[in-house]
């Protein structure tokens, strides 16, 4: 001990104040907005060991001013990029921190977490993506998802001079095929309203939203009665609900953010579903002894309470009525928004404002929802062959 201080170092030092009492500081550079120096403290009660542990922790959490480029770990680079703002200056959403953290810590820092990131080279993040393709049997998706989070994790840390090289730009990522969305035919569609109606009015509100608008099932889930102008005859989308583990049902930005959100005319037909949808909450309402006034999540699991829905419930009750229908061809919530592309294309609908109907850049809806009818197919064909043989 010298004047009381334990353990002096290049990163903090530990303080002996009273018999059982430390101070525990470290230095964590400059702030890059003041250009003051940064030293995060603490005074803990207990023994010497007690404020070391202390000490590590404070080094740990504001690694900052203590990492160089050189001695970063892979690890350490990972989890300040998830805490970082994105580009727009938004926090990142709960479901991209879970799943890129599953991904990440499953398949990437058991070999390379401890590592420093100047250290891994392309060849071994190649290798990696191998071994995942063959001894793992993960899908080319999958290996997709994880480059891109090492992409972005690096080129994060590259701008900021955490980093002084990368090695993702010679790395080449598994090609992915695109599947041809299923696109229902117009028949089928509104078979299954046919059948919802006067059975099921919330399931025949969320096929006719998802198919007239291209809502997407957070979007259903996030819609709120406030949204839904009944004088007007409007309707606005504003967020989204999502449900995480560990994190629970969260209320986040439409999945494309401020691109996202929208106002549309309230179609006739579903603007009578969702007045009686409101009179029917309202109803149990007044028949409770409360006030009539429904607000609140439209399709939330109780009027009685500001809560939304999960947005697996709306996909569990769509899918148990295809198995209790059988006999109509099965649809889901996300081909009913490839059916509304698709149907604004085959009604002459420029691609500029299909695509703003669904929120989505031009060149993102045409790749992910722009579809042939299998029925345009077979007609198509059998003229050619008409042509051909008659």
């Amino acid at each position: 001990m010298r004047n009381g201080i334990y353990g002096v170092g290049m990163n903090g030092h530990v303080k002996e104040l009273s018999p059982g009492r430390y101070l525990v500081r470290i230095s964590a550079g400059r702030d890059v907005l003041t250009g003051c120096r940064k030293q995060p403290s603490c005074v803990v009660r207990g023994t010497k060991r007690d404020a070391e542990l202390a000490l590590a922790r404070l080094v740990i959490e504001h690694s900052e001013g203590g990492l160089s480029g050189s001695d970063i770990t892979l690890n350490d680079l990972f989890a300040r990029w998830q805490v970082s703002p994105k580009r727009n200056g938004q926090r990142r959403a709960h479901t991209s921190l879970y799943h890129d953290k599953k991904r990440f810590d499953r398949y990437v820092a058991p070999g390379f977490g401890s590592r420093s990131a100047n250290g891994i080279s392309s060849g071994e993040i190649a290798r990696l993506y191998d071994e995942l393709l063959m001894r793992t049997e993960l899908s080319p998706r999958s290996v997709l998802h994880i480059h891109s989070v090492l992409r972005a994790m690096y080129e994060w840390g590259l701008r900021r001079e955490l980093i002084s090289r990368g090695p993702m730009k010679r790395v080449v990522p598994p090609s992915v095929q695109l599947r041809a969305p299923q696109v229902p035919e117009r028949d089928t569609v509104v078979a299954h309203l046919a059948r919802m109606s006067g059975k099921d009015l919330v399931l025949k509100l969320v096929v006719g939203l998802a198919s007239v608008y291209g809502l997407r099932r957070s979007e259903l889930a996030g819609l709120r009665w406030e949204n839904v102008d009944l004088m007007d005859r409007r309707i606005r989308i504003v967020v989204g609900i999502t449900r995480v583990p560990s994190f629970g049902t969260q209320v986040t930005s439409t999945k494309t953010g401020h691109q996202g959100l929208a106002e549309f005319a309230l179609d006739p037909g579903i603007g009578r579903d969702l007045e009686a949808l409101y009179s029917r909450y309202a109803t149990l309402r007044a028949e409770a002894e409360v006030e009539s006034t429904v607000v609140g999540y439209v399709f939330g699991p109780d009027p009685f309470v500001d809560a939304p829905c999960s947005p697996d419930t709306l996909s569990q009750l769509l899918r148990r009525h295809c198995l209790e229908n059988k006999d109509l061809p099965k649809i889901t919530l996300k081909c009913l928004r490839a059916f509304t592309y698709t149907s604004l294309s085959e009604l002459g609908v420029s691609s500029a404002t299909a695509s703003a109907v669904l929120r989505d850049r031009p060149e993102t809806t045409a790749r992910h929802y722009l579809a042939a009818r299998i029925s345009h197919v077979d007609h198509a064909v059998t003229s050619l062959g008409e042509l051909l043989y008659r």
